[in-house]
């Protein structure tokens, strides 16, 4: 009985936003469930005071977007050098019980690695100077990790938050699923 609600409880404040953020977690029906016990799940509905912000500190950034996303809460995602497993929420902009209101900013510092060599490539292309890069060439992602999208996109290659690469700077939404835009990558 115990697993089960824990699985209900665990179903409801981790839904699926989408097929990257794993798999989606579900219980079967229990007829040991009475219905007194009701799991508390965080509503997406405004409360006359507001949706308050849940503890986020400690959950990895797929599973914190997910529930803010779920509460109509808006997320910005920032990166910070930590001993703690990359991609784990290590602060939050907005205190926790906090109530706002819907489509509110939801600042989060993830822990990661922040890259500070260029990754090695035989053009020369780096982090710091000189031409954007609109047309890399093709075996361009043989040598750097790149977004699915990586050849769709029109713009210029930046790197992503996560470390991955973008054909999409300078475009609305670029490294959006992501963690957002990190630098530019340039061509001597």
């Amino acid at each position: 009985m115990r697993k089960a609600l824990l699985l209900v409880l665990l179903a409801a404040l981790l839904p699926a936003c989408s097929s990257s953020t794993g798999p989606v977690v579900s219980a079967p029906p229990s007829p040991s469930l009475t219905p007194s016990v009701q799991p508390t799940t965080p509503s997406a509905e405004p409360t006359p005071e507001g949706i308050r912000v849940p503890r986020l500190r400690n959950l990895r950034l797929a599973h914190a977007k997910c529930l803010l996303h779920s509460l109509n809460l808006r997320t910005r995602v920032m990166r910070e050098v930590s001993a703690k497993p990359e991609g784990t929420v290590l602060a939050q902009s907005i205190d926790p019980g906090t109530f706002v209101r819907p489509r509110r900013l939801v600042k989060l510092t993830i822990a990661g690695s922040l890259l500070t060599g260029e990754p090695p490539n035989p053009w020369g292309f780096n982090f710091g100077c000189c031409h954007l890069i609109y047309q890399p060439p093709k075996d361009f992602c043989s040598f750097v990790r790149c977004i699915s999208s990586f050849w769709g996109s029109s713009g210029y290659v930046i790197q992503c938050v996560d470390g991955e690469f973008s054909k999409s700077g300078g475009r609305s939404g670029s490294c959006s699923y992501h963690g957002g835009n990190s630098r530019a990558y340039y061509a001597p």
